[in-house]
């Protein structure tokens, strides 16, 4: 087992790894500060794209955030993942045209959130999600003009 300390969490220290205890997080932290300290056991990669290095994940038992990212247009790194145990978050990230590269996911065992994301266009790779166990939300993503892949 690797212990990852968040505030030097380097890509590099993704290599290998395929299961992840804890939540995953990439993108700048919009939060309010005060809650930081409960992400102490998170992954999070900051002001970083999911890195190639995250190709081997297939688990995450916490929620799995990719939000405020500066330059994400590409999802591919996470075409390996099929479970995430907590909530999948895919928030503020303006480049984001295309949710491919999650086509392997079949169950989201919280929330499913999908919001802010100004240039996204398509749901398709969805379609293989069998199960969300929480809320889907789905709102101010300016270019979405249909929910096909979530049938």
């Amino acid at each position: 087992v690797k212990k990852i300390v968040t505030s030097d969490t380097k890509a590099e220290d993704l290599v290998g790894v395929t299961w992840v205890v804890g939540d995953l997080r990439f993108g700048r932290d919009i939060s309010d500060s005060s809650f930081q300290s409960s992400w102490d056991d998170d992954w999070h990669f900051v002001d970083e794209d999911v890195p190639v290095q995250a190709s081997g994940i297939r688990c995450v038992e916490g929620d799995l955030s990719i939000s405020n990212t500066k330059s994400t247009a590409d999802l591919s790194p996470l075409a390996n993942l099929a479970v995430i145990e907590g909530d999948l978050d895919i928030s503020f990230n303006d480049q984001l045209t295309t949710l491919t590269g999650l086509d392997g996911i079949t169950t989201v065992a919280g929330n499913l959130i999908i919001t802010n994301n100004a240039n996204l266009t398509t749901l398709t790779a969805l379609d293989g999600i069998t199960t969300v166990g929480g809320d889907l939300e789905i709102s101010f993503n300016d270019r979405l003009t249909t929910l096909a892949g979530l049938d």
